[in-house]
């Protein structure tokens, strides 16, 4: 399967979401429906069989959230609609705050057990 390339280069983004937006929205659909499935399967055997891996399942729900705003995205370009463009903005909400909490938890794990505040 050949990569899909960046719209542009990525220096000419101030920050993350202008970049994963511009490639979500002209990625495939089959690299986005890959993009979707296989979190989804992974979460489920990290918490079905490793549970204190849990952070990368929070982590795996970024790259959910990414691969249905793409799908959406798609959507709205062939038939435009409000409900579709708020659940692009819920989507982009719950995809950053997956990806702050498996940050933050990332980095209270590799401090360890004795962190104090």
């Amino acid at each position: 399967m050949a990569r899909t390339p960046l719209p542009v280069s990525p220096t000419q983004y101030q920050s993350p979401y202008p970049l994963v937006k511009a490639w979500a929205r002209q990625a495939p659909l089959r690299v986005l429906w890959s993009l979707l499935v296989l979190p989804i399967l992974g979460t489920a055997l990290i918490l079905g069989f490793a549970q204190a891996l849990w952070p990368l399942a929070v982590f795996s729900g970024t790259g959910i959230c990414i691969a249905l705003w793409g799908l959406v995205a798609h959507r709205v370009a062939s038939h435009p609609s409000r409900p579709l463009t708020w659940l692009q903005a819920v989507l982009a909400v719950l995809g950053t705050l997956f990806a702050m909490t498996g940050a933050i938890t990332a980095f209270l794990i590799l401090l360890g057990p004795r962190w104090n505040l």
